[in-house]
Order: structure tokens, then C-alpha cells, then sequence
């Protein structure tokens, strides 16, 4: 069997007449088409697969429950996060914002302890002192 190459460039050949012709444009646009649809089906394949390893380190992602670097605890601002605090009972806490007292960055958190609002505060530069996660840790 003929690729379809193999009969374009045989038509190319024959004598001229205004059906091969048609023909001839038909088979080109055909096979003209067909490696569109090729390169689209090849980058649908790829951006499936992109999305899957995405999937999946987006849900290992959210089975880790490593201390959130200070950069992270920015971006939780407004959900709530597992605070563990020297010397003081853990606690969840909703990041509100970041306050600056000259270069010293601080999160401003507020949270709840038997029932009561509480207002948690943690400073960028003693990243010993407290650890905050994304769920409570067990």
C-alpha cells in the first residue's frame, strides 16, 4: 500500500487533466491537515501529561505538613494555619497581615483558645521561637 507521499507525488507526474487535478489539491489539503492535527494531538498529549505531574506533586503537596518557610506563612494569609509557639499551647490561627517595625517583619495572626479570640503575633528573625503548618501536626 502507497503512503499517501507516494500517490501525491505519482499524480504529481501524470498527464494534466482537471480531474487529477482536483484530486491532486484534495490529497494536499488532506495530508496538509492531517499534520495540524498531528502537532495539535502531540501538544494535547503533552499539556495532559503536564497537568498529571502537577496533579500529582500538587497533592503530595498538600500531604506534606513541613513548617512553612516565612515567605509561605505570607501567602496563607486570610486561611488558617497550625501555630506552635514556645513556651505556649498550639493553636490555629488566620494570618491577616504583616506589620514593620523598622526591619523587623511580624505576622499578625488571630486565632482561638477555649473559646476565646486571641491575637497571635510572630516575628520573621526568630523562626526558632515558633513553627507554623498548614494542618495540625500529629
Amino acid at each position: 500500500m502507497k503512503t499517501l507521499n507516494e500517490v501525491i507525488y505519482h499524480m504529481e507526474n501524470l498527464a494534466y487533466s482537471p480531474l487529477t487535478d482536483d484530486a491532486l489539491h484534495y490529497l494536499k489539503e488532506y495530508r496538509d491537515y492531517s499534520k495540524v492535527v498531528d502537532e495539535r494531538y502531540a501538544e494535547i498529549e503533552k499539556k495532559q501529561s503536564d497537568a498529571y505531574f502537577m496533579l500529582v506533586n500538587a497533592m503530595a503537596e498538600l500531604e506534606r505538613n513541613d513548617p512553612l518557610t516565612w515567605d509561605e506563612l505570607k501567602q496563607m494569609e486570610g486561611k488558617p494555619v497550625w501555630v506552635e509557639i514556645e513556651n505556649n499551647d498550639p493553636v490555629w490561627a488566620i494570618p491577616m497581615g504583616i506589620s514593620t517595625l523598622g526591619d523587623n517583619e511580624r505576622m499578625c495572626m488571630v486565632g482561638a483558645e477555649g473559646g476565646h479570640a486571641i491575637h497571635v503575633e510572630v516575628a520573621k528573625d526568630s523562626v526558632n521561637g515558633w513553627q507554623a503548618y498548614r494542618k495540625e501536626r500529629e
